[in-house]
């Protein structure tokens, strides 16, 4: 009985041995780089959106002497300004435009439930002056991120999740969530989640989003009742999901400003001549032209 015992934990010693080296291996394909220990030891350790925001700096533009009410912007990377100075962001342009102070909570990476998880859980209404506008910044893998359950293969970040429950968002956690630990999990995961987002019909989806939009409204009504909410959907490329849906409608008529980045412009923001050279990110030429026509538009 004792040597059964004693080969079965030896078995059970080599299989997850075995495990541990294919997850390195996994880790080292799909980061694309020299493998290193200590990187992969650092991939294992879940990191929550708090962690992240800790130490963040945001791309705020303070205008002390404005008797204007500010702007404030919300959104990923594209609304953050990645790869970008700070005086070539869109926060920067805006503000140097009209004056007035100008808010960035975009923060790279994220998507729709960080918008509305930030509305909920920050006190934004206590360090930002009521703004006049509060822009979300759209692009089409926002759609995608609603339903992943991590940023990325090798990123071991935990993404915000919200489930119909009855007709309201409800936030949770996978129960397996610990399992993100590790690369091959959530490389599978994510996988997963991709072929559900593929195979969910346009409208499911669109309903799914919608449910967002609807509660950050109802929590901004509360904490600036003032202020109109904008939607700026931005052309992340050509085949762009949000230039062919004639629902957005909907959210004009729920009191939206729905703002399309090609009707504003008149340009193409998904050409490469708006974008930085070899990245999907928008470059200063892009802000210049969108900054310049939110300006024109919003009459700010």
């Amino acid at each position: 009985m004792k040597r059964k015992i004693a080969v079965f934990l030896l078995n059970l010693i080599v299989i997850l041995v075995l495990l541990l080296v294919a997850d390195m291996i996994c880790y080292r394909i799909l980061s694309k780089r020299p493998f290193s220990f200590q990187d992969y030891i650092v991939s294992t350790k879940l990191i929550t959106f708090e962690d992240i925001v800790s130490n963040f700096k945001y791309r705020d533009v303070i205008k002390p002497k404005s008797k204007k009410k500010p702007v404030l912007i919300f959104g990923c990377s594209f609304a953050y300004g990645y790869g970008l100075e700070f005086e070539q962001s869109l926060s920067y342009k805006l503000a140097d435009l009209t004056g007035r102070s100008v808010y960035n909570r975009a923060v790279p990476s994220t998507g729709l439930q960080y918008f509305l998880y930030m509305l909920k859980h920050f006190d934004i209404q206590k360090e930002i002056p009521t703004p006049e506008y509060i822009i979300y910044l759209m692009i089409d893998h926002h759609l995608f991120r609603l339903f992943r359950p991590y940023w990325g293969y090798t990123d071991p970040i935990i993404d915000i999740r919200y489930k119909n429950d009855n007709g309201k968002l409800k936030e949770y956690i996978n129960k397996f969530y610990q399992l993100g630990k590790f690369t091959i999990y959530r490389t599978l995961s994510y996988r997963f989640n991709d072929f559900i987002f593929n195979h969910t019909l346009f409208d499911e989806k669109f309903d799914f989003m919608k449910m967002y939009y609807k509660e950050a409204k109802e929590i901004i009504n509360k904490k600036f009742p003032n202020s109109k909410i904008v939607i700026l959907c931005y052309e992340e490329n050509e085949n762009s999901f949000l230039y062919r849906s004639p629902r957005w409608k909907e959210l004009e008529k729920e009191g939206f400003i729905v703002l399309n980045s090609y009707t504003l412009t008149g340009v193409h923001l998904s050409e490469l001549k708006y974008k930085i050279e070899n990245d999907v990110h928008p470059n200063e030429k892009a802000f210049d032209t969108v900054a310049k026509a939110l300006v024109n538009e919003l009459k700010i």
